[in-house]
């Protein structure tokens, strides 16, 4: 079953914040780009297979 991650403005924001972070660091857009990448992968995991995570909705 695919479901859908809905993410907060706050997330969304912070991850914002972490990419420039890396983009300022290295001064360069790849690593921000490859990070996006990852986690978007792993998001979209993580949606198709929901059952095989322990997620904590009362954080």
């Amino acid at each position: 079953m695919l479901r859908e991650i809905k993410w907060s403005p706050r997330a969304v924001y912070e991850w914002v914040e972490i990419l420039e972070y890396w983009k300022t660091r290295n001064k360069s857009n790849s690593y921000g780009l490859k990070l996006d990448r990852l986690f978007k992968e792993g998001f979209d995991q993580i949606a198709k297979l929901p059952e095989l995570v322990n997620l904590q909705t009362n954080l």
